[in-house]
C-alpha cells in the first residue's frame, strides 16, 4: 500500500500535477514511465491469472491498486496473499 502511494505521488510530481483525483491513472503511469521494459516484464510474469498466464502490465498494476484501495478505503488488509513457494494462492473476494 505504502509503495503504491509513493508511486502515485512520484508520477504526479513528475507530471507537475497537484490535484487530488486520477490516482489509479497516475499509479499506472508510474509503472509505465519509470520501470524498465525488463522490470515491466518481470512484474507481468510475477502476476498471473488462475491459468498462470502473465497479466498485462495495466492489469497487474490494477490488481495491486485494488488491494491498496481495499486497505485504505475498506480496512480490508487480510484478503490478499502472496505465493508461499509451495501452494498457489487464490485471492477471492468475499
Amino acid at each position: 500500500m505504502f509503495l503504491l502511494i509513493c508511486a502515485e505521488n512520484i508520477a504526479k510530481l513528475a507530471n507537475k500535477y497537484d490535484g487530488e483525483s486520477q490516482s489509479r491513472a497516475y499509479v499506472r503511469n508510474f509503472f509505465s514511465w519509470f520501470l524498465s521494459v525488463e522490470d515491466q516484464r518481470n512484474m507481468c510474469v510475477g502476476m498471473t491469472h488462475h491459468d498462470r498466464k502473465p497479466m498485462p502490465l495495466q492489469q497487474a498494476v490494477d490488481a495491486l491498486y485494488d488491494v491498496r484501495c481495499d486497505v485504505v478505503h475498506e480496512g480490508k488488509y487480510w484478503g490478499f496473499h502472496f505465493h508461499d513457494g509451495d501452494t498457489p494462492m487464490l485471492n477471492l473476494t468475499s
